[in-house]
């Protein structure tokens, strides 16, 4: 019986994986990543109808 190529992928990609979490240290693992500092967030165009209803915008409180 044949694998299925998607299973000799996971299998593939888990070992890289497992070989990536063995070599970091305790110190490096306790370290959280700093966020990524995005230049502009990306918004969708605005419809005629969303514009008029104001549908994109959050509650006004």
């Amino acid at each position: 019986m044949e694998v299925h190529p998607l299973v000799t992928q996971l299998r593939f990609t888990r070992s890289e994986f497992l070989l990536g979490v063995k070599t970091v240290s305790d110190e490096d693992a306790s370290k959280l990543p700093k966020r990524p500092k995005c230049l502009k967030p990306w918004k969708k165009p605005r419809t005629r109808q969303n514009h008029i209803w104001n549908i994109d915008s959050p509650p006004r409180i």
